[in-house]
């Protein structure tokens, strides 16, 4: 069966130029196939003849630890430990979202990193629009609110509620190197990881990167997934971070536009 497809495309593509899909309308027409997945990867002459294309997805159980080609996870996390480690000054954009029980917090915005540890962040995008933060030299988070409110100024410390993201983590933490160090951590204290072996293609984005689920296994009967973060195969940067509770998600975090080498200036990071 496939070698008369085969001849007839040979005979479409060299006398008619007909398009993928008519050629498909017409084969199905004549009886020749049942289904035109056979389509895919069918090669003509050499050629590739991709009439269709398909993407075959990593399963990802919701609130499930991934078992399937999976790895302990701990030289990956070193991997993005260095990767962080190397970068002296970057930026990125970020999304966060936030299921609370009656709303879904949004928020976007832009921020900035230099060594040893400088960060501002700009609110573009959410109920703190246009509020500043910096984690300034003398390790204080410096700002102000958005609005009518952005012409009063302050400076609170590290641990201040008024730090926090809107999902609870502490501003001055969002670096890629401290988020990479946080998971070594968790770690420490007895929490468990996996990765995936290969880079997986998932319906998050449009190419493949490492699956990492950080979990307990306090439950005898149950693991529990605590975190699942998407990691690029080339960089070793976090792309996608999810917040699980109770199996739940609660919140997740994703950057985009990642500018590294970046030369600011002396000031960029004074209150």
């Amino acid at each position: 069966m496939h070698k008369r497809v085969k001849k007839i495309l040979i005979r479409m593509n060299a006398y008619c130029r007909i398009s993928a899909p008519l050629a498909i309308n017409i084969l199905l027409l004549c009886g020749l196939v049942a289904c035109p997945t056979i389509f895919c990867n069918l090669e003509v002459d050499g050629q590739a003849n991709n009439f269709m294309t398909t993407k075959t997805y990593y399963k990802l159980e919701p609130g499930a630890v991934i078992s399937d080609g999976v790895q302990d996870g701990c030289a990956l996390i070193d991997k993005m430990l260095n990767a962080a480690f190397n970068l002296s000054a970057y930026s990125a954009d970020y999304r966060m979202k936030v299921y609370k029980e009656k709303q879904t917090l949004n928020e976007e915005g832009t921020f900035y990193f230099h060594k040893p540890k400088f960060l501002k962040l700009e609110v573009k995008q959410g109920s703190r629009k246009g509020s500043l933060a910096i984690l300034a030299e003398d390790g204080k988070i410096h700002g102000h609110l958005g609005g009518l409110l952005k012409y009063f100024s302050g400076a609170v410390s590290i641990d201040s509620d008024m730090a926090k993201a809107i999902n609870g983590f502490p501003m001055a933490d969002t670096d890629f190197y401290s988020l990479a160090a946080y998971l070594k951590n968790m770690l420490k204290q007895g929490d468990l990881s996996l990765n995936t072996i290969d880079a997986r293609q998932t319906n998050k984005f449009n190419s493949p990167n490492y699956v990492l689920d950080m979990y307990s296994s306090a439950q005898p009967t149950k693991l529990l997934l605590l975190k699942r973060i998407y990691v690029d195969p080339k960089t070793y940067l976090p792309i996608f971070w999810e917040d699980y509770i109770d199996g739940r998600i609660w919140s997740e975090s994703t950057w985009q536009n990642v500018r590294t080498n970046l030369r600011l200036p002396d000031n960029f990071f004074r209150p």
